[in-house]
């Protein structure tokens, strides 16, 4: 593992003055159009947001959250009511000010409504009051912990100028208070920021970032190689192809960034259907996993196996001692029989006259690997006689076969932070939530109990034995098929100082980025 998180100062003799010489301008190279930047729908790229528009609570590294247009916050005894303090003075990029009726303004947006019902708080703010220019008040339903985590994500509680609106409430333009404003959006090609030189925190050294639409990824590599791109990287930027790696590593004009994890990529079944109603074929695709193999080759090492839903530095998460996740091709061929499949003249399990051929969708998308993850999950499948067809597909057409249940088998992803773990429980495991099929790798009426009873929970040592109880649960249902959580990675140019991975994929922290050299 790469242990060096922060690029170190490359020109330590760099004087200021020099240093003023240099346009303190970053490019970056991105995937997909980051849109129009609107926080309250899913139209627009998580990074692009959030160089924008900010939260009440910010979380910080280790999870652990942090003032953030909230210099402060108190929670009731019965923890139903919420109050916070607002911080005094700050503005949005437009001028107008950010204050107690603007935060209201936002919140009106968006709680209560059904397209953000992945996020609890959504549905459970009963009220939304202000006291004074300062004072916001969130009244709940009932006690939900993950409330000040909910208000930690990329959107939609993150705060637009009530003056980037029409008389109707329709979204006009990006305008946040963050340290950064846009510039210039040219659909399909670039976005350029410039820094919001009336910030009320920390501003930036830097001038101007501007996100460079690349779509392939090799391109991305050459244009970093060349000078021509300063930053690539990040999982909902552009992830880097992973047969570059290893000329990334060793090229001396490169610095090759990591950090630990915090998503698990997934294979998931259409347990709606045979065969993958049946636990034990659940299990046995489990076992027939090698996640080992799949870190080496898919990965370049620069992933661990996964032992469970989660990776084990997300919240609450605790591996259980289940063998679900061990390599065992022979145990997986005697379940397999246990259900009644036995081998074809061609080697294929069958079952009642009909062979175990399916199709496994992939979205490629921003990860360029994802093809390839499938190809590997198809020849080890296929060493125990089930056979898989890879079916690569755009995002658009992927979540689309998702929601239907029009798949057989699909690759997938856990959220991350500041997600994880609940939101991901929600969207991807409750059956309430979203259509009757959803992108759901695995429900049923005691997992949706068990959900709600860790939401309720009130204190720390209750949480965790409720999640413990999750956790076995999901093990036992062999829920889903948990591949291989990534590490994050970034490739940075030499003559830029001062960049640090952020705590979660959804932000770049540029707060001490330089450039030392062109």
């Amino acid at each position: 593992m790469l242990k060096r998180l922060i690029l170190p100062i490359l020109t330590a003799s760099l004087t200021s003055s020099a240093l003023a010489q240099i346009p303190q301008e970053l490019t970056i190279a991105i995937g997909d159009d980051p849109g129009r930047l609107n926080p309250h729908d899913y139209g627009s790229q998580f990074v692009a947001l959030t160089m924008l528009y900010e939260p009440l609570v910010r979380y910080g590294a280790g999870g652990k959250l942090e003032p953030g247009l909230a210099k402060s916050w108190t929670i009731s005894k019965d923890a139903k009511t919420y109050t916070f303090n607002l911080r005094s003075g700050v503005k949005f990029s437009d001028g107008s000010p950010f204050d107690a009726k603007a935060a209201k303004f936002n919140f009106d947006r968006w709680v209560g409504t059904k397209d953000w019902d992945f996020l609890p708080t959504t549905n459970n703010i009963a009220r939304v009051s202000i006291r004074g220019d300062l004072t916001l008040i969130l009244t709940l339903k009932k006690p939900l912990y993950s409330t000040l985590n909910d208000l930690a994500v990329a959107r939609p509680v993150r705060f637009l100028s009530p003056k980037a609106v029409d008389d109707k409430g329709k979204f006009l333009r990006p305008v946040g208070t963050g340290p950064w404003k846009v510039a210039e959006y040219l659909p399909e090609r670039r976005l350029t920021f410039v820094r919001n030189d009336a910030y009320w925190g920390k501003k930036p050294k830097l001038s101007k970032v501007t996100f460079l639409l690349i779509n392939d990824p090799q391109t991305r590599v050459s244009g970093l190689l060349a000078n021509q791109i300063d930053v690539i990287g990040g999982e909902y930027l552009g992830a880097l192809p992973l047969e570059s790696l290893p000329v990334l590593k060793v090229n001396p004009n490169v610095q090759l960034l990591s950090a630990p994890g915090t998503t698990n990529y997934f294979l998931q079944m259409n347990i709606q259907k045979p065969p993958f109603n049946d636990a034990n074929v659940r299990r046995a695709i489990n076992m027939a996993i090698d996640r080992q193999a799949i870190a080496k080759s898919v990965f370049g090492g620069y992933a661990v196996p996964a032992k469970g839903v989660f990776p084990g530095d997300v919240p609450y998460f605790k591996a259980t001692a289940s063998d679900l996740y061990s390599y065992n091709p022979q145990k997986a061929r005697a379940l397999m029989a246990q259900g009644g499949w036995t081998p074809g003249a061609d080697g294929i399990l069958q079952k009642n006259g009909q062979p175990f051929r399916y199709a496994l969708i992939v979205d490629q998308g921003v990860f360029p690997q994802a093809r390839t993850l499938a190809q590997v999950v198809q020849d080890q499948l296929k060493k125990i006689g089930l056979a898989v067809d890879v079916q690569t597909v755009d995002y658009n057409t992927w979540i689309a076969r998702l929601e239907k249940g029009q798949y057989d088998l699909a690759t997938n992803l856990t959220w991350g932070a500041p997600y994880d773990p609940h939101s991901s429980l929600i969207a991807l495991f409750k059956r309430a939530y979203g259509s009757p099929n959803s992108e759901r790798i695995f429900s049923s009426p005691q997992l949706d109990k068990m959900i709600d009873a860790v939401l309720a929970t009130r204190n720390e040592a209750a949480r965790t034995v409720q999640y413990r109880r999750l956790w076995t649960y999901l093990d036992q249902q062999a829920a889903g098929v948990p591949l291989v959580s990534a590490q994050r990675l970034y490739a940075v140019r030499k003559g830029i100082s001062g960049f640090r991975i952020a705590p979660t994929e959804y932000e770049l922290d540029l707060s001490n980025v330089t450039v030392t050299s062109r």
